[in-house]
Order: C-alpha cells, then structure tokens, then sequence
C-alpha cells in the first residue's frame, strides 16, 4: 500500500500534482477578483463567458442564449468526471463558497467547476428542498481524481456511532469527534454506490495514513451493534490511487461488539483484519462501542496488535 499524502485541513490533502485555478472571488467589485480560466468578473461576480454579452456602450450584462438577464454564475452541470471506472454528471448546486451556494457534495462541486482545488466548501446533500441544512466541511481534490468529502472524524477513546443514519457533533469543532449521515451522499438504500476510504492520525505510519479506496460496501458497516456474529456482505472492490477495481470475495462480518466500523472477515489477505486489506476500528472489553485501535488497511493489526491512533477520519465519493 503507497502512502499517498492526503493532508488534510486541520489535516490538509496535498496531492500529487498541485492545481493551479484559484477559488471563485469573493470580492465585492472587479478591481480585485481573481476568477476561474473561461470565466470573467462582472459587477464583483465571476460568470462564464458565454454568459457574458458586450453592450454597445461598453459594458457588459450576464445572459442565456435566449438573451434573458441573470447574475447568477450557476450555470448548470458543466461536465462530468471520472469516478473510479464511471462518470458522474454533477447535480444542481453552487460553488460552495457561500452558505447560500452550496455544492451537493465535493464530488458534484468538482465536476461543475473543473480546477477546484483543496478547501473548505459548504455541501448541501439533499439540495435547497431538502431537510438538513448547508454544512461546512473539507474537500481533498488531488487525490485519485478529487471529488472526496470527508464526512466524519472519530476521536482516538470516543464512542462511535451509527455512520451511516446519525450526524454526530459539529464538523471542524476542535479536537471532538463529529460526522454527517454517510446516507446522505449516497443514491442507494444499501450505500453501496459510494467509494470511502479511511484516513488515520498519528498511528505509527506517520502523521497521516490513507487505505485502499474501497468500493461496494454495505450500509451495515458503519452501524455499531447490528448483525453482529452474522454475515454483513459477500466482499467489496478495492484499489489503490490511479489504479482499477479488484473484488476482495469475503463473507464480511462484525465478530463482536468491539468490532465497531467493520469491513473484514479473517486475518489476512485482501479483507484481513491483521494487516490486511480490511478495516475494524475497535473497542475494548470493558467499552466495546469506543474507539481504541486501528486494524487493517494494509498497515495495522500485524501480530494481533492494534494500531493506536489520534483521529480517524472517513471521506465518501459516489461511483
């Protein structure tokens, strides 16, 4: 497993080839705005140029073909991007600069606005007619395409909770565990459509470890105390950065109730809790449904010995 640096903030996800198209400007007038490649700066926003149309006097108006008057940079889904072996064409949404211009997700934010680098964005989930409201929260672009929103952190001790229904905590709030419905950024009942990979804190491979990317995983995994002893799933796809699917074919389970996030069966190969390709964040005896150690990931677990951790961070991207 490469260690690809995905630092993200507070813990910052630096990629392999740095981009290099600023974020959208937020500057009240044009003297100091910085805009996108293809967009220009009217009257303090930065709009597409297509939507530009030069007036006679000189100035310029924002507009559709129709020629219909709008100030609104949003002009739809611009493009598609690949999502480990599939495209994704991006759902309504903003720039996520503002509250009131959210993205859907770090995925669709990317894909409408190609060149987004790394940063805090506000993601909407189940766009304006839905219930939850706009969250802030971080989205890596550079690695393995971008697109990733991280949507959860446990805190090394504290309990952990159903990942896949609960919104836990508050995101960015210091050093405390918090997390969005992983549901939310799923178009599936069983969640199944969403790549995820798990990003560790302070273990003993460095300041910051990621995973495999791992794909086709039931909801089930992420909901402590359910299905415990019995089967989960039937196996998973997994790869590294840049690379394809393969199918790890495993009988996936929760063995107890320590085993709180779980995505394994066994001790080794590609779903192995013992240095494997799996992943058990587990608890101990005495508080099964805390968080005290680190398993899997191609990294943790060896010689039947979990890995200690600081936080442990999940971040999703749909297929």
């Amino acid at each position: 497993m490469k260690y690809a640096p995905l630092l993200l903030a507070p813990v910052l996800m630096i990629g392999c080839v740095p981009q290099s198209v600023s974020a959208p400007s937020l500057a009240l007038n044009c003297e100091n705005a910085i805009c996108r490649a293809n967009q220009v700066c009217v009257e303090g926003e930065c709009v597409d140029e297509s939507q530009v149309n030069l007036g006679t006097d000189g100035g310029s108006t924002t507009g559709d073909a129709g020629g219909s008057s709008t100030g609104d940079s949003d002009a739809g889904p611009q493009t598609s991007i690949d999502a480990g072996g599939g495209t994704i064409t991006p759902r309504p949404g903003g720039d996520g600069t503002q509250r009131d211009r959210a993205a859907r997700s770090c995925q669709d934010l990317l894909a409408a606005y190609p060149g987004t680098e790394s940063d805090d964005f506000w993601i909407d989930p189940d766009g304006e007619d839905g219930p939850a409201e706009p969250v802030q929260t971080y989205c890596g672009m550079e690695h393995d395409v971008g697109g990733w929103t991280r949507v959860a952190r446990v805190m090394y001790g504290d309990e952990v909770w159903d990942a896949w229904n609960d919104r836990v905590g508050r995101a960015f709030n210091g050093n405390q565990s918090w997390g969005l419905p992983l549901k939310w950024f799923s178009d599936s009942e069983d969640g199944e459509d969403l790549e995820i990979i798990v990003g560790a804190v302070e273990t003993a491979q460095g300041e910051y470890y990621i995973g495999p990317i791992f794909g086709d995983v039931n909801r089930r995994a992420w909901q402590p105390g359910v299905s415990v002893g019995e089967e989960i799933d039937d196996g998973f796809y997994f790869r590294e950065e840049d690379e394809e699917n393969e199918r790890c074919e495993a009988d996936l389970w929760r063995r107890n109730a320590r085993w709180s996030w779980a995505i394994s069966r066994g001790e080794n190969g590609c779903s192995g809790w013992s240095g494997g390709g799996g992943f058990v964040l587990y608890g101990s005896d005495q508080e099964p449904e805390n968080a005290y150690s680190l398993w899997g990931l191609y990294a943790f677990g060896s010689g039947n010995r979990g890995s200690r951790f600081g936080a442990v961070d999940l971040w999703v991207r749909r297929r």
